[in-house]
């Protein structure tokens, strides 16, 4: 057959469990064989994990097939703001629909810079929550061209004041968002 199956069809609940059971025999497999620096977390889509987790130093700057469905990504930036530019290049990126950087003030107002400069066409949802940027980071973030489909952004617990926040908010960013955390 080669069109899809109806929901009440029910040779499709045979073939759900014989694709659950692919994937779960070869769970194991995949976690081990993720590329360098990244690590799947737990959901999967055809066949492949849509949620990764990466560690900046540890990545390559080759694209890996197993990484062509992941839309959420986790990301530890514990690499100096001029590499990071460079780990943001990786392919990975251009098709994540959600960044959270990860760590406790590792990405600073510089790394905040890279981030802004850097190509986000598919990212709607940004949480850069704990990450010192300060209000600088939070400007060039501002005045980033490189997230067009961007609808949330967290930006919380970084150090900027009310009144920063406040003059924030009445920028362009923050008007074709959907949510905005501070």
């Amino acid at each position: 057959r080669a069109a899809r199956l109806p929901a009440g069809d029910p040779v499709r609940a045979v073939l759900e469990g014989r694709a659950m059971a692919l994937v779960y025999s070869w769970d194991v497999r995949w976690q081990r064989d993720m590329p360098p620096g990244f690590t799947r977390l737990a959901y999967y889509r055809r066949g492949f994990p849509f949620r990764a987790q990466a560690v900046a130093s540890l990545m390559g700057t080759e694209d890996d097939p197993r990484l062509s469905v992941v839309e959420y990504l986790e990301l530890t930036p514990d690499v100096p703001p001029a590499r990071l530019a460079g780990v943001l290049r990786h392919p990975v990126f251009a098709r994540a629909k959600v960044l959270v950087v990860r760590g406790l003030l590792l990405l600073g107002p510089d790394g905040a810079r890279a981030l802004a400069g850097a190509h986000f066409p598919r990212l709607e949802r940004l949480s850069v929550a704990h990450q010192g940027i300060g209000e600088v980071g939070l400007w060039a973030l501002a005045g980033a061209r490189g997230f067009p489909r961007l609808r949330e952004l967290d930006v919380g617990a970084n150090g900027i004041d009310a009144e920063e926040l406040l003059a924030f908010q009445r920028s362009g960013l923050v008007a074709r968002l959907d949510q905005f955390r501070v």
